[in-house]
This record gives C-alpha cells, sequence and structure tokens, in this order.
C-alpha cells in the first residue's frame, strides 16, 4: 500500500465516522441519478450518447475522474448487449473544493456524465437493453458511498428517432466540457526538485486573460492544495505548479486541464482547455 494512497484512506475513514449522537446516513438517499438517452428508438450503425444526471443533495459532493487528496471517483459500469459498445465517460469541469490545505475535485451540483455508444451494423434485435451500475461517494463532514443500478429499453427500428429535450440538454453541456484549443502551445520547466512552470504561449484573443489554474487529470503527482501563482506577459503566461510532496515518483508530463471563468476559444463557449506538455529539466 503506497503512503498516498493510505493517507486517502484514513481521510475517507475519518470522514466517515458520524459525530457523537449522530447517525449515519444513507449514500442512496443523498444523491438522485437518472439514466438519460439522445435516442427514442435506435438502429444498426448509430451512434448516439447517454447521459447519468447525478444530483447530490444540498452541501453534498461527489468526485471527478481525479477526486485530489480524498474522496473516490463516481464510477459507472454498462452491460450491453453484443456487438453494441461505449467509449469512456466525458466528465463536466470540477469545482475545486479546499480543505484543511488540500483540494477535492468534485461536483456540488446537478451534473451529467456523458458516455459515447455505438451500435455495431450486425446488431440484430427488437431492442436495446441498456444497465448501468453507478457508484460514488458522496461527502459533506463525512463521507458515504452509494450505489444504484438503472436501465433504459430502446426499441431498435430502420429509421433512428432523437429526443430533441435532451439532445438540447446534452448540446447544452459543451460549455462545461474541457476541450482542445489547438490555439494555445505549453511548455512545462522544472524549476527544483519541487515546483515546475507550465507556460502557456496565448493567442491574441487571450492576452487579457486574468485567471488560469490547473487541475490535474492523473492523481499523485500535484500538490492539490497549492496556491498557484499566474503571471502573463504579453502572450506568455507562466502558471507555477507543485508537485505532491508524497509522490512515489516523477511526472514525466503535465497532463490535466486549464480552467477559468473566461472563455477561453474564439468562437466555442467553453472555460477549460486541455494541456498536455512533456517536463524539460
Amino acid at each position: 500500500m503506497t503512503l498516498r494512497y493510505f493517507l486517502t484512506l484514513t481521510i475517507i475513514f475519518i470522514m466517515y465516522l458520524p459525530a457523537k449522537g449522530n447517525q449515519v446516513k444513507d449514500g442512496n438517499k443523498l444523491v438522485k441519478t437518472q439514466l438519460l438517452s439522445e435516442m427514442d428508438i435506435v438502429s444498426s450503425g448509430t451512434d448516439f450518447l447517454i447521459g447519468i444526471k447525478v444530483i447530490p443533495d444540498n452541501g453534498w459532493h461527489t468526485y471527478w475522474i481525479n477526486p485530489g487528496d480524498a474522496g473516490l471517483p463516481t464510477v459507472v459500469e454498462l452491460k450491453l448487449p453484443e456487438n453494441v459498445r461505449s467509449s469512456d465517460v466525458i466528465w463536466e469541469v470540477p469545482d475545486k473544493i479546499p480543505f484543511a490545505g488540500m483540494a477535492n475535485y468534485g461536483y456540488e451540483k446537478e451534473h451529467i456524465l456523458l458516455i459515447p455508444i455505438h451500435i455495431d451494423d450486425n446488431f440484430n434485435a427488437d431492442e436495446l437493453l441498456i444497465e448501468a451500475n453507478i457508484s460514488w461517494l458522496v461527502c459533506k463532514e463525512e463521507c458515504i458511498p452509494g450505489s444504484r443500478k438503472q436501465s433504459l429499453k430502446l426499441p431498435v427500428k430502420s429509421q433512428a428517432v432523437r429526443n430533441q429535450q435532451i439532445v438540447e440538454l446534452f448540446d447544452n453541456l459543451q460549455n462545461r466540457h474541457c476541450k482542445i484549443n489547438d490555439d494555445l502551445k505549453f511548455q512545462a520547466v522544472k524549476t527544483n526538485n519541487e515546483e515546475l512552470k507550465l507556460n502557456i504561449y496565448l493567442p491574441d484573443y487571450l492576452k487579457d486573460l486574468k485567471n488560469l489554474e490547473f487541475y490535474p487529470i492523473e492523481a499523485g503527482f500535484f500538490d492539490n492544495g497549492y496556491k498557484q501563482s499566474l503571471s502573463i506577459n504579453g502572450s506568455k503566461a507562466e502558471l507555477s505548479l507543485k508537485l505532491d510532496k508524497y509522490r512515489e515518483n516523477n511526472p514525466t508530463e503535465v497532463f490535466g486541464i486549464l480552467v477559468s471563468d473566461e472563455n477561453l476559444f474564439p468562437t466555442a463557449n467553453g472555460k477549460a482547455v486541455i494541456v498536455k506538455a512533456q517536463i524539460e529539466d
């Protein structure tokens, strides 16, 4: 067991202990979920999205793919028939949730986990059954696990039919997803054994950018609670990052998302971009 893993489990265990006189809450009741499909009717050869709507109770939160210094990410396990495949979850940009000099990445409000589905051309059935086993850790002063199984059945016809209301709902999530912006160029340079600089070369339309913060996608390398410092000089921005003192080894790249409260794209809406840069000594 690694030191970081041990510390994470210890924090979760302590948070799971109820305060004296309090009853343990039910993690299944603290989080509502709903399985959605942008298709009302599917056909062979169809590509479409399903979504897991997750709604934590007021004051509680669930977790991103990288939960940060404590917590566990929400997990969706799909059971699909033969000749039907799913791709990786598309996560919304999380909230950063500081605590005790550390930080978690998660969701304090309603959010939707999107999952692309592909039906092969040779799929031959009258109905498509999608079963989802959803599990989460929901936290406030304490942390409580929960899980739920949900399913939906979609008729299979020669002509697919979309649910326009759900299509619009999923489309409106685009500005809450992280995307690639090829106008941004990155360079990561190690300044000492514990810190590095992420240089970001900005296009003209971002030269007045006021704030930017890095959220790592891979856990265990960076100090999540570190107060990152951003400086901008013309077309170059520098963001200071600190490595996690409990890391098992050094990262070879900076891989994560850059988050702002300003739009980071020239035409499309979006406040988070994907960053991946090899670390130079």
